[in-house]
């Protein structure tokens, strides 16, 4: 969803949940023993006002002690970067905004988590122990809502030891959330342990950032800076006065954990992305991201996108300034933090916003409902890439869910091209096929772009038989057809140029045809 146009809420965009065809969208995640066993409770660190519990793995589910009032002032490091533009990693490099600015000090996650199981034990001499964990829901397997509360670990996430005198040393949390930070000097008083919902690029430079969005208010209008007043971000203190076994960090829902799941969701994406634009020689500008969530609130627009133009974000006494912007809801009721389907559908406009030629047209939009082709061409990719970049990372998973209000939603985008009628009583709503004789420019469903997409892409068996050109069904949007200034269908970007940019790039116009679920493209490119 687009925020600039504060488009109908997600309602509009998916409908209810239908009995038991889901499945799970997220692993659960086994905890493992690690550190001391005798259930001592470690003393409790603040971030935005809530506790972080600190714990040994006996005393897990222990009560919260006293907090702390607030959290140190965290120095800065001022770091100057270069951009490198000649490489596919440039997705998560800092934009122009970040250049001269500091970045913080303890500045989070290191690259897209892919590190996190190649941890190596670097304490040879003093080192700092413990393990990080969170709070986590999975979808249910009857895909009607999510489940209890499991206890995951946080892996790939820096953490950062520290004292009175200043850092003493970083390290990278393992798969299983486990750490070992080996230290460059016996440590002093007020040793404490700090995490932040970050990821940086290779430099160091924060490129993603988790900011509190609470009263954060959505932005008028184009050029209108957001501001934010923290970075979320946890400190923890060790289980024993004057240790250095941290015990077992958990980080609760009410404590933020939802901040971390973004992360995770969000790198993973983003990394998938990279990869396939880079195979293809495509390199990404160099752009940063603001993800404005808080578990108390949920947004007008409940999850949008602040494409080129509108923002930028600004924390707040970090001088950190971010390109572009994503407000997602944390609430009980629309938690997005738990669905990365609605997650990874936001990413999909910054991939397009970032890759691609963004269509100006918004407005209200919705699965049921045909809109203007520029439009659906935006939801429908969104859409497709979220599904696809969830598909990178696991099973393959066509279903898209979401929830809004403690009531959940889904579609499955492969259902819809996959030779279903319009009324098929197993899809959860009608989708308006194309017409034949609607034209080029006539308003689509975003599902069918979606769907149309996801045919291309997909190499499940499906009936009928559809071409399957792989990952270029993704990386089309990155050709000169779609970026240049050649038009065809509507104006704007449609379903109509990107089509035309999988011929010009040499795809068989006619191998295409099974995939449009009825769109009229006639196959006569428009290339030069």
């Amino acid at each position: 969803m687009i925020a600039p146009y504060l488009m109908a809420s997600i309602a509009l965009l998916v409908g209810c949940a239908a009995g038991d065809r889901g499945r799970s969208a997220a692993d659960a995640h086994d905890v493992t023993d690690h550190g001391s066993d005798d259930g001592e409770v470690g003393e409790v660190g603040v971030l935005n006002d809530s506790a972080v519990e600190v714990a040994t793995d006996a005393a897990i589910e222990v009560d919260r002690s006293d907090t702390i009032d607030e959290v140190a002032d965290t120095p800065v490091d001022a770091r100057d970067r270069e951009e490198d533009g000649d490489d596919g990693d440039d997705m998560l490099v800092g934009d122009d905004a970040l250049d001269g600015h500091d970045t913080l000090e303890v500045d989070g996650i290191d690259g897209a988590l892919g590190d996190a199981a190649e941890v190596v034990s670097a304490c040879q001499g003093v080192c700092a122990v413990g393990r990080i964990v969170r709070d986590h829901r999975a979808v249910n397997a009857a895909r009607d809502g999510l489940g209890p509360v499991e206890v995951v670990p946080v892996g790939g996430i820096e953490v950062v030891v520290r004292d009175d005198g200043g850092v003493l040393g970083r390290a990278t949390t393992a798969a299983d959330g486990a750490f070992e930070v080996a230290l460059e000097a016996a440590p002093r008083a007020g040793i404490e342990l700090g995490f932040s919902a970050v990821i940086q690029d290779d430099e160091g430079a924060i490129t993603v950032a988790v900011l509190d969005g609470e009263g954060v208010p959505l932005p008028p209008g184009p050029g209108v800076e957001v501001r934010a007043r923290r970075l979320w971000a946890w400190v923890a203190r060790p289980v024993t006065p004057g240790g250095l076994d941290f015990g077992l960090v958990r980080v609760t829902e009410a404590m933020g954990a939802g901040a971390l799941a973004l992360i995770e969701q969000v790198a993973a994406p983003l990394h998938a992305a990279r990869e396939a634009f880079g195979a293809a020689g495509v390199s990404g500008p160099a752009t940063s991201l603001a993800i404005l969530w808080s578990p108390t609130r949920t947004p007008a627009c409940l999850a949008c996108y602040l494409p080129t133009g509108w923002g930028p974000v600004v924390l707040e006494g970090e001088a950190l300034t971010f390109a572009r912007g994503i407000f997602l809801s944390g609430t009980g009721g629309t938690p997005h933090h738990f669905t990365p389907s609605t997650v990874a559908h936001e990413l999909g406009h910054w991939v397009m916003d970032a890759y691609s030629r963004f269509p100006d047209t918004g407005g209200a939009h919705g699965w049921e409902e045909r809109v203007a082709p520029p439009l659906a061409w935006s939801e429908g990719f969104a859409t497709f890439f979220g599904q696809w970049a969830l598909s990178r990372s696991g099973a393959i998973e066509s279903r898209y869910f979401t929830m809004q209000s403690n009531v959940a939603y889904w579609v499955d985008i492969e259902a819809i091209g996959a030779g279903a009628a319009e009324d098929d009583a197993s899809l959860p709503f009608v989708f308006p096929r194309p017409s034949a004789g609607g034209g080029l420019a006539q308003p689509l469903s975003e599902a069918i772009v979606a769907a149309i997409l996801w045919d291309l892409w997909d190499d499940d068996e499906v009936e009928p038989e559809v071409v399957t050109i792989g990952d270029e069904a993704l990386v089309a949007i990155a050709h000169e057809r779609m970026i240049g200034e050649l038009d065809r269908g509507a104006p704007e970007p449609d379903l109509v140029d990107y089509l035309d940019a999988l011929v010009c790039e040499g795809e068989d116009a006619a191998a295409l045809e099974p995939a449009l679920i009825g769109f009229p493209w006639e196959g006569e490119a428009l290339c030069h």
